[in-house]
């Protein structure tokens, strides 16, 4: 259940800045409040008319010709890496070594979709492991987080060493789909092979 949760957090967050900023809220410890994602409905609306109510509710319905970004995203993740025939794969009974053969193959072309669509880089400039100095209060939260207790007086730079460089997308270009609305949800077509006579 956490799993697909997670997933579902991940995708979201990818291509909604709302629900990022949100998700980051939460795991911040901030208070956050989730947004009412209803449609506005006839009587939430003063003086609207049943016209009007009915327009409302046809725009708050999802093109039949278009799907998530997200759903386009794990498409391609399966179709050029079968990222999701190895997730769902039961691996109880694999071997280390055939395991491990199946991941590398996985992970390399999952790294070369994310790239093709995202090109991501590290955030930071200074190499894992290394130090830098930096002023605690002077750092976007969004770009930085620090942690472990400093005796340093605000407004003075301290040193830390960097145990995670974060990632930054260097562009934004999620695939397009160009199917039919009844097949939005499909992620990947079932492959048949006409048997020999």
């Amino acid at each position: 259940m956490s799993v697909s949760i997670a997933l579902r957090a991940f995708f979201s967050a990818l291509f909604n800045p709302d629900v990022a900023r949100g998700i980051k809220e939460v795991l911040d410890g901030s208070h956050y409040e989730v947004p009412n994602l209803e449609p506005p409905t006839a009587s939430s609306v003063s003086g609207c008319s049943k016209d009007a109510s009915t327009a409302l509710k046809l725009s708050a319905t999802p093109r039949s010709d278009s799907r998530s970004e997200a759903l386009e995203l794990l498409a391609a993740l399966q179709r050029d890496a079968r990222f999701i025939d190895f997730i769902k794969e039961d691996i109880g009974a694999c071997d280390d070594v055939s395991l491990a053969a199946a991941a590398r193959a996985t992970h390399d072309r999952c790294a070369a979709t994310l790239e093709r669509f995202f090109q991501i880089r590290p955030l930071s400039r200074v190499q894992e492991g290394e130090t830098t100095k930096i002023d605690p209060a002077a750092q976007n939260p969004a770009r930085f987080r620090i942690s472990g207790a400093s005796s340093h007086p605000l407004g003075t730079e301290v040193a830390c060493r960097v145990a995670h460089a974060g990632w930054i997308a260097e562009k934004c270009e999620p695939p397009r789909w160009s199917g039919k609305g009844e097949d939005a949800m499909v992620l990947a077509p079932a492959e048949l092979e006409i048997e020999r006579s």
